[in-house]
């Protein structure tokens, strides 16, 4: 199951101020890869009244700024093709390499770079849709999350 931005908003929020500090987005996409370097640049460019904090709408708006080319329903069908099926369970077997019965972002990194997807693509997509995968901060995702 794929968060919201809301939900995403709530995990990061951590002083329950209803607005998002540098520190709190920093250490929540840290959780994904993104360097501090980065986080900032992300954080500036979506802190559209640039108060030194990102509310809800912002980090809405934001996300639609900074966001990958590649739409996760292209990600979807593309998986499906790799997969050989539209079945949930055959396309998270196809990422889950291990047959773990959970995958790490290594595992999705490694499934979504033979859907041939350009490398300008894919370096903000793979950090943006594992996060929205693994909203409860867990750095595995089961197929529970993943439906």
């Amino acid at each position: 199951k794929t968060g919201t931005v809301e939900s995403a908003f709530q995990l990061m929020d951590k002083d329950r101020s209803n607005s998002l500090t540098a520190t709190e987005f920093s250490a929540a996409i840290a959780k994904v890869g993104v360097s501090i370097e980065e986080a900032q640049v992300v954080f500036q460019k979506i802190d559209a009244d640039r108060s030194g904090s990102v509310t809800i709408q912002e980090l809405r708006n934001g996300l639609r700024l900074v966001a990958p080319m590649v739409s996760a329903e292209e990600i979807w069908q593309r998986l499906c093709i790799m997969a050989g099926s539209s079945v949930p369970k055959d396309v998270f077997r196809t990422i889950d390499r291990g047959g773990k019965g959970k995958f790490s972002e290594a595992d999705f990194d490694h499934a979504v770079c033979e859907l041939d997807i350009s490398p300008a693509n894919a370096a903000g997509m793979f950090k943006s849709v594992f996060l929205e995968l693994s909203l409860h901060g867990s750095e595995l995702i089961s197929f529970a999350d993943f439906t």
